[in-house]
């Protein structure tokens, strides 16, 4: 089956025989057009009586099909057109589709149907979330997150997030330090009973200074049996005052950097990251990094178009990664240069379809080809074409799997259509 898939896109789209050879310019620009577009359907699981497939293709998302060296301008080069491939890739494949789900099939077992719906099941399992509080808190460090796992709740149509707020003081009223807000905790957390899958730790700038001995031995004795620790801003230093921090890599607020390491010499402190992980512990910037670190969390429960999706709902500009700087290129969006490219990403993303050429995006924010790339690259380590395929690419995907649209009209609507 697969192998026929192979021939008939070569007969189709490179106006190759099916006997093609591997390593021939019709080849590697096939090759390429399947990668691509089986990157575009990462997110569909193919359900078919196949068990076994022999051949070199591999329905592995993210991975070349035929020779390491293939590139995206290899079937640019060769002429093959993204729409006449797609409908290939459908007339073969999909008629033998029997469910959806977002998980994608990896390796060369083909699965059941009821192994693919078992792990949409298991990925969308109910999750028993403690967010720890030191009062008083830095209020966002503690909403922020909590409303990322709340929109999860309720994008998901199910509740996969238990989320139980719980104090080390004695008051179960949490007070929040600009002093506007105030929480209330469910419980003290000696008091928690049963397992549980994740833990937040959130204080404040004050309490990164606690000494709570019983609070730390919990924590010593939590660590090792819990799925993940987390903590938001500041409450770094507590984690490291616990122990848990012993020869890992962290980060703190970048205000806080220097001293994080400076009291703790056996933490690898990282504060220039918005995020980090090590192990089952993750340590975030402040304030909006809590953010990034639920979202990643939501990834890992729930699978990227939720997060996604979450992240829209939030209305947030970009979901940043934990590996971006806290503040280079956050601070530098508002300088005039980097504030061009941002109003620029947004209007990319709205006109897809369009013939989004490096000439064209450079004449829409008034700089010249040389100045543009330049610019372009600098801030978001991409140059224009890659990033514009990129988002081409991550709309066409978001698209197959929220949608029942046909893959010739996402492929149009998102400007991949016309390729060649």
């Amino acid at each position: 089956m697969i192998r026929s898939v192979r021939n008939e896109i070569l007969a189709a789209c490179c106006g190759a025989p099916p006997s093609a050879k591997p390593g021939t310019a019709a080849e590697n620009a096939t090759a390429a057009v399947v990668t691509h577009m089986l990157t575009l359907l990462n997110g569909i699981t193919f359900c078919t009586s196949v068990r076994r497939m022999e051949c070199s293709i591999a329905l592995r998302p993210s991975r070349w099909l035929f020779a390491p060296s293939m590139t995206t301008p290899s079937y640019l080069a060769a002429g093959v057109r993204f729409g006449q491939v797609s409908v290939v890739l459908r007339q073969t494949l999909l008629p033998s589709c029997r469910t959806r789900s977002l998980r994608c099939i990896v390796g060369k077992a083909m699965p059941k149907p009821s192994q693919g719906d078992s792990q949409h099941k298991k990925l969308l399992k109910r999750r028993h979330v403690v967010v720890v509080v030191v009062p008083p808190v830095e209020e966002l460090d503690l909403v922020g997150p909590m409303q990322v796992f709340s929109a999860a709740n309720r994008l998901a149509g199910k509740p996969v997030y238990a989320v139980e707020v719980v104090t080390n003081a004695q008051d179960l009223k949490v007070a929040g330090e600009g002093g506007l807000l105030s929480f209330l905790a469910q419980r003290r957390f000696p008091e928690l009973k049963g397992s549980f899958d994740s833990l937040l730790l959130v204080c404040g700038v004050a309490t990164r200074n606690a000494r709570d001995a019983t609070l730390f031995a919990w924590l010593r004795k939590v660590a090792p049996v819990v799925r993940r620790i987390g903590s938001v801003c500041v409450g770094a230093f507590l984690l490291a005052e616990a122990g848990l921090l012993n020869g890992k890599r962290a980060t703190a607020h970048w205000k806080f950097g220097e001293e994080l390491a400076r009291r703790y010499p056996r933490v690898r402190v990282e504060s220039h990251l918005l995020w980090v992980k090590d192990g089952n512990i993750y340590t975030s910037a402040g304030i909006s990094a809590g953010i990034d670190l639920a979202l990643a969390w939501v990834e890992e429960d729930c699978g990227a178009a939720i997060a996604h999706e979450v992240a829209r709902k939030l209305v947030l500009f970009l979901r940043r990664p934990g590996g971006q700087n806290q503040y280079s290129v956050s601070l530098a969006a508002q300088a005039s240069e980097m504030k061009a490219i941002q109003e620029l990403q947004v209007w990319i993303a709205e006109n897809l379809q369009k013939k989004l050429s490096v000439q064209a995006l450079a004449d829409r924010v008034a700089m010249s080809v040389r100045n543009f790339e330049r610019v372009f690259t600098r801030e978001l380590d991409k140059t224009p074409s890659r990033y514009v395929l990129q988002a081409r690419i991550e709309a066409a995907r978001y698209q197959l799997e929220r949608t029942d649209r046909g893959l010739k009209q996402i492929a149009a609507s998102v400007g991949l259509g016309a390729l060649t």
